[in-house]
Formats: structure tokens, C-alpha cells, sequence
């Protein structure tokens, strides 16, 4: 399967759980605990789903499981630090969307520019002048579509 179906896909799927967060995150209004509370709940049903996959991994593909492991002992940060992330990702995201409606998603999906930064410094990513003209245009343009949305809804 070609990667840019998959993002597509990621990108559905992503679109999906974010307006459940929006959802959910209107029936707590401004009850932060709850909202924390609902995010931790969602964690733990990943981690056991995630656990059952690592279970099956081990047993049908035990090499590439031996292989993870091995690297991530010399290399714990690799785990820790993105699972350190995700609960404080998922609170600040139900946050913003339960508060900013739908047009937060353009605003929280200008974290486009963090991976093509990055990847270019720490992966040698190529960055040309269209993909920063187009960058530029994005951010322009998620503006626009913010200060445009604040006037339809106040």
C-alpha cells in the first residue's frame, strides 16, 4: 500500500477521533479533571488493546519484537518521552477542540511545520523554496480561516 494512502487513511481516521474529542469534550465544558479523567480512560483502553498486539506480535513475528526490544534497551528515551506526549497531546487537543470547535484542527494542524523542520536539521529532509512558499500559505491561509471563524461565531 502506497504511504500516501496510508496518510490519507491516518488523516480519516485522525479527522474522526478529533471530533469525537470536540464531542466529548462539550459535555465536560470546563470541568479540566473531567476532560483529564476521559483522556486517561481512552490510554487505558490503547494500552490494553496495544499490550494484546504485543502479545500476538511476539508470537507470530518474534524476531522484529526481539529486534524493537533490543534497540529500545539502549535507547528507553525513544519510548518514554512520545509516551509521555500522547497524554498531554490528547488533553491539550479535547481541550482546544471542545473550546475552538472544528477550526482548532487548522490550527493544531499547523504542527506541519515541526516534522518538515526537524526532518530537515535531524533526517536531511530536502525543504526547496515551494514547499516554504507553500508553508507560508498554509499559515496565511489557517489564519485567515481562524479570524474568519471567530467572526461567524461571536
Amino acid at each position: 500500500m502506497r504511504w500516501e494512502f496510508v496518510a490519507l487513511m491516518s488523516a480519516c481516521v485522525i479527522g474522526i477521533f478529533n471530533t469525537m474529542m470536540e464531542g466529548n469534550g462539550k459535555v465536560f465544558k470546563t470541568d479540566y479533571l473531567a476532560k483529564l479523567t476521559h483522556i486517561m480512560m481512552i490510554l487505558v483502553i490503547s494500552g490494553i488493546l496495544a499490550l494484546f498486539v504485543l502479545v500476538y506480535l511476539y508470537h507470530a513475528k518474534r524476531t522484529s519484537v526481539n529486534k524493537a526490544v533490543s534497540f529500545l534497551t539502549n535507547e528507553t528515551w525513544r519510548i518514554v518521552l512520545p509516551g509521555a506526549f500522547i497524554p498531554l497531546y490528547l488533553f491539550l487537543n479535547i481541550k482546544a477542540l471542545s473550546e475552538g470547535g472544528g477550526i482548532a484542527m487548522a490550527i493544531l494542524n499547523l504542527n506541519i511545520f515541526i516534522p518538515l523542520i526537524a526532518g530537515h536539521f535531524l533526517y536531511n529532509d530536502k525543504i526547496d523554496t515551494t514547499l516554504i512558499a507553500t508553508l507560508i500559505l498554509i499559515l496565511f491561509l489557517t489564519g485567515f480561516a481562524s479570524y474568519h471563524n471567530y467572526q461567524l461565531n461571536n
